[in-house]
């Protein structure tokens, strides 16, 4: 691990929950192994309806936990065509 590492797993522990600095992690170890490519497209199914919860059933959140929440989010904005060009 190196200095910068080192020093980003510090500050990164003090903002984000140990789940979601594990998860961080995972997808830096991910993007650093270089792209994978799907053998079997035919494998990816999409979700039965019992494993997706009805909108409308969800919590409405409290406004200061989605002020605190949302002063995490980052949008990025690619510029171009459809994406697929890309890497």
């Amino acid at each position: 691990m190196s200095e910068n590492e080192g020093s980003l797993r510090n500050e990164l522990s003090q903002l984000l929950e140990i789940s979601q600095l594990d998860t961080y992690w995972e997808m830096v170890t991910q993007y650093r192994q270089g792209p994978s490519k799907i053998q079997n497209w035919h494998s990816i199914m999409t979700p039965d309806s019992g494993s997706l919860p009805d909108f409308s059933s969800l919590p409405s959140p409290d406004d200061s936990k989605m002020a605190r929440q949302l002063s995490k989010l980052v949008v990025g904005k690619l510029n171009g065509g459809m994406g697929t060009s890309m890497g």
